[in-house]
C-alpha cells in the first residue's frame, strides 16, 4: 500500500516527497523512480540508502528505552528481591521484528537492556510482529504457556496495539498489573496510553521522536519536516542531508 501511495504521488508530479518507511529496503526503487522525475525525497525514521534528505533516530537506544519503561513499572509495583526473599523474578515477555538493519537494532536494545538489569524473568516470543493483527496472533500463542507475564515489550506501536486488543479481552486477569511498552507515536496512540491511566488500556508508554536541534535551537518533529519540505519546494534548502532527531518517552496523559 505505501508504494502505491508514492507511484501515486509520483504520476501527480509533486515536487518533494516525505516517506516514513515501512520497509526500508521495498521502497528504494519508489525513490530512485521519484528522484529520476526530479522529485526530492525526504526519509524520516529509518535509513533506506537512497533519499534527498533523511532524518533519523538511534534505534539501539529507542530499544533500551523501551525496556527502561518496563523496568520503571516493574520496580513501582513488584518486588525487586527475588533473589533474596525467595520469590519468583516478574515475568517479560519480548515480541521483536528483525528483518532489517533499523529493526534489529532497536530489538537488540530492548533484549540488552533487560537482560543486563538481570532482575527479570525473559521470555522472547518464538514468532516475530510488526503489525497489529501478527501481534495479536502471537500474544494468543505466547499466553497459552506464559499467562503470569507482567510486561510485554514490543517492537513498535503497531505490535503493542495489537497485544493490548489480545489481553484486553481476556477474563480473570488483573489489568492493574499488566504494562505493555513498545516506540512510535500519534495522536490515536497518546489516545491509547491515556486511556491507561484508568485500565482501559494496558499499553502505558512508547518512545516519540520530538525533533532535531538546527543550528542550536531545538524544533519539533512537524517543525523539522515542513522546513525541510519547503526548502526543497522554493529551491533553498541548507540543513544538509542527515538529521538526527531526538527521542523521548510518552505515557498517558490526564486531559
Amino acid at each position: 500500500r505505501q508504494i502505491e501511495q508514492i507511484e501515486n504521488f509520483i504520476a501527480m508530479d509533486v515536487k518533494a516527497l516525505a516517506i516514513m518507511p515501512i520497509d526500508p529496503y521495498n521502497v528504494q526503487p519508489a525513490i530512485r523512480k521519484a528522484q529520476s522525475r526530479g522529485i526530492e525525497v525526504l526519509i524520516a525514521g529509518t535509513d533506506t540508502l537512497r533519499y534527498d534528505v533523511m532524518m533519523y533516530m538511534d534505534q539501539y537506544l529507542a530499544g533500551k528505552m523501551i525496556s527502561e519503561m518496563g523496568i520503571e513499572w516493574l520496580t513501582e509495583n513488584y518486588s525487586m528481591d527475588a533473589e533474596n526473599s525467595g520469590e519468583k523474578k516478574p515475568k517479560v515477555i519480548i515480541i521483536r521484528a528483525t528483518t532489517t538493519v533499523d529493526m534489529a537494532n532497536r530489538s537488540n536494545g530492548i533484549m540488552d537492556k533487560m537482560e543486563g538489569w538481570g532482575k527479570a524473568e525473559i521470555v522472547v516470543a518464538t514468532a516475530e510482529a510488526q503489525s497489529t493483527a501478527a501481534a495479536t496472533k502471537v500474544m494468543e500463542n505466547m499466553w497459552q504457556q506464559n499467562n503470569d507475564a507482567v510486561v510485554i515489550l514490543c517492537y513498535n506501536a503497531d505490535a503493542a496495539l495489537g497485544v493490548n486488543e489480545y489481553l484486553m479481552w481476556q477474563s480473570g486477569i488483573n489489568r492493574a498489573q499488566l504494562a505493555v511498552f513498545s516506540a512510535d507515536w500519534s495522536p490515536e496512540i497518546q489516545e491509547v496510553l491515556n486511556a491507561s491511566l484508568n485500565n482501559k488500556s494496558l499499553f502505558r508508554g512508547t518512545i516519540k521522536a520530538v525533533g532535531p536541534v538546527i543550528r542550536g535551537k531545538e524544533i519539533s518533529f512537524e517543525e523539522a519536516t515542513y522546513g525541510i519540505l519547503k526548502g526543497f519546494v522554493e529551491d533553498n534548502y541548507t540543513w544538509g542531508n542527515r538529521i538526527f532527531n531526538m527521542i523521548q518517552k510518552r505515557y498517558g496523559e490526564r486531559n
